[in-house]
């Protein structure tokens, strides 16, 4: 069994001699495994001949869920054993499942079920892909005492796991599993190991920013539209595409965060050094903001406050989801990126007024503003290395989610500084996924949407998630316009998934923050398809309105219309570089050399139907202060489609560089 292991204590100069491993099992023999038996949860929960279960029967009986685990559908069950349950109840002073109140019962089930079947196999560390019956998303964690490795999920551990049944996958935990109340800015405050970031956080105002607002209250949404059927269905990409609505709009963050120990490492030992490097760092970074607001603690421009902003994003991911995920047509979506080439990479804008970070996917760990392509990286651009949940929880106990949110350890400082991330992390080609566009996308789980027992029992073979206008920030449009997020599979797209304009789609959406003072292209990344429309594309600098970006583009027409020849029948790098170059003078370029195609080794950039296109949309001085704009338009008189898939904004010394622009 392959492990890959983490040393904290020399990491974070902790003196504890935990180690933790990943949660990734390479080969599991097969005697391991439950041998199948065709029982439904209701019957292995029935059935265990230790009688294990009996008071979480009573519990799923109470909450009248005991007749739908007994159907046919795709569940996970974590069953927590009587012990486990009659600890809880005494550490409430209950007596037995008769003492909870039916709202108690309700939650203490929904707490333990997912309408989708996860086997630990399937999973790597951190949040399971979607939230559990209670709309609570679960933790999975794995340690390592004494050789022995033990998995959890949340803080109960998984003393059987991956056990097979005919609707679902059966986990048996030793702890009920609970959820918090506290919210992430409290949370972030009480952790003893973030005493400093915890107290600029505090004195920012900012962690009662992010704790001000749960849920929009204004978003109202009909119960009917929450649920993906024959009646909410919409033809996409050749076929019949379930949708549904997100049932809430809620306001959720992820921050990274240094540990108190990782601040010693560079002279900060209080509240104050850390005053005092935010000067540092931001009066360069913004001189014209000099000694202006130093001590005007909750003003955006005060430099503490840029510190702790920079490292906060408006948005939940999961660990795992932070670049993308295993999740997809065949569960191996990150293999398809060819890592050698290029790292596995996504761009997000933090709560720092325009302001941009990279995360990063380098030999299998995960990075903030990192430069370089797997272990070939310069010690300046090295990055902050985000610490797996496992890791954190091994140091600190009480390590969690939280309603609103999710925190991460960093293993360096996240700095906004102007000589390494804006010079040189920023100074490259920013690929950015459509389903990225919006926080929106990722606090309802849309970027990893997944057919779960619901969709599955109404028929859905291909689903997405859809946004209301006026509720997804970032995004313009009307009611003549859908909106939404496909779910992963089987197609030409970058990371297998893609946003799909429908409908007499009119759309606005802001371009993330980019470091301004420098010139960039911006390009459009879109399938094109017979099933396709017309549009005008329209880009707004805030300034002069909407300026159309040429003449609008067919989305029917193919690579060929262009130019496109396949690379293998060019033959030779001077006839590759000028059909390139031929194509960029009719303002197109092919797909990206660094993504493949599923199940195969073309890539987007020799795609063999030449679908997977690059529009050059503008070139354009970005200024500081100000929000760029790019509008879709459909054009034709019938309701239509669009598969936007993703946005490149490129500075000038990238695609007009002394070194010409990679193909990847």
């Amino acid at each position: 069994m392959k492990k890959i292991f983490y040393t904290l204590c020399a990491l974070l100069g902790l003196s504890s001699a935990w180690t933790v491993t990943s949660c990734i099992d390479d080969s599991i023999p097969q005697d391991a495994y439950y041998t199948f038996t065709g029982e439904m949860v209701t019957d292995y929960l029935q059935n265990d001949t230790a009688q294990r279960f009996t008071e979480f029967v009573d519990v799923l009986q109470r909450a009248e869920l005991w007749d739908l685990l007994s159907t046919y559908g795709t569940f996970t069950c974590f069953a927590p054993t009587n012990d486990a349950i009659n600890d809880y109840l005494a550490k409430r002073d209950k007596a037995s499942v008769d003492d909870l109140t039916d709202a108690e019962c309700d939650t203490l089930a929904w707490m333990h079920l997912l309408k989708v079947a996860y086997f630990t196999t399937d999973l790597g560390d951190g949040s399971l892909p979607t939230t559990n019956m209670n709309n609570r998303y679960l933790t999975l964690t794995c340690d390592t005492v004494a050789g022995e490795v033990k998995y959890h999920i949340n803080s109960s551990e998984m003393i059987v796991r991956d056990d097979s049944v005919e609707n679902g996958v059966m986990h048996v935990v030793n702890q009920v599993i609970t959820s918090s109340s506290v919210l992430l800015g409290e949370l972030v405050c009480n952790d003893p190991n973030l005493t400093i970031f915890g107290s600029a956080l505090r004195l920012t105002g900012l962690a009662d920013t992010i704790d001000s607002r749960i849920e929009d209250e204004d978003y109202v949404i009909d119960p009917d539209s929450t649920v993906a059927d024959k009646k909410h269905t919409k033809y996409f990409g050749n076929h019949n595409v379930y949708y549904r609505f997100p049932a809430k709009r809620e306001f959720k963050y992820s921050i990274f965060a240094e540990p108190d120990s990782i601040y010693r490492r560079y002279g900060i030992n209080s509240l104050d050094d850390l005053k005092r490097h935010a000067k540092e760092v931001y009066d360069r970074t913004y001189p014209q903001d000099a000694g202006l607001y130093d001590n005007d603690w909750s003003n955006r421009k005060n430099p503490l406050n840029r510190w702790v902003a920079y490292h906060i994003l408006d948005r939940w991911s999961s660990y795992s989801e932070l670049t993308v995920s295993e999740a997809g047509f065949d569960g191996s979506v990150r293999s398809q990126f060819l890592t050698d080439k290029q790292d596995i990479m996504e761009f997000y804008e933090t709560m720092a007024p325009y302001t941009i970070l990279k995360v990063s996917d380098a030999v299998g760990q995960k990075y903030v503003n990192r430069n370089g392509v797997g272990q070939k990286v310069s010690s300046d651009q090295v990055g902050a290395r985000i610490l797996t949940p496992s890791e954190s929880n091994a140091l600190y106990s009480d390590y969690s989610d939280s309603r609103n949110g999710v925190y991460y350890y960093v293993d360096r400082l996240v700095q906004y500084d102007l000589d390494v991330t804006i010079g040189k992390i920023l100074n490259t080609r920013m690929r950015i996924d459509a389903t990225t566009l919006s926080p929106d996308f990722m606090n309802a789980g849309a970027r990893n949407i997944i057919r779960n027992s619901d969709d599955k029992s109404k028929g859905a073979e291909y689903l997405m998630m859809g946004f209301k206008p006026g509720f997804t920030k970032n995004f313009i449009f009307g009611e003549d316009t859908f909106y939404g997020v496909h779910e992963r599979f089987w197609c030409n797209s970058y990371e297998d998934d893609m946003c799909a304009c429908l409908d007499n789609f009119d759309i606005k959406f802001k371009l993330p923050p980019v470091p301004s003072g420098q010139t960039y292209e911006v390009r459009l990344g879109y399938q094109a398809g017979s099933e396709r429309t017309v549009v005008q594309i329209y880009f707004d600098d805030n300034l002069t309105g909407d300026i159309p970006c040429g003449i609008p583009v067919d989305l029917r027409k193919f690579g060929d219309a262009y130019g496109w020849e396949f690379d293998a029948d060019l033959g030779d790098e001077e006839a590759i570089e000028a059909n390139d170059k031929a194509m960029r003078n009719q303002g197109y370029m092919k797909g990206p050399g660094s993504y493949t195609h599923p199940h195969g080794e073309t890539t987007m950039r020799n795609n063999g139907y030449k679908q997977c296109l690059r529009r050059i949309l503008t070139t354009k001085y970005f200024e500081e202060g100000h929000d760029y704009y790019i509008r879709l338009r459909q054009v034709l008189d019938n309701n239509a489609e669009m598969s936007l898939d993703y946005i490149e904004i490129v500075p000038k010394s990238v695609y007009n560089g002394v070194v010409a622009e990679d193909r990847y």
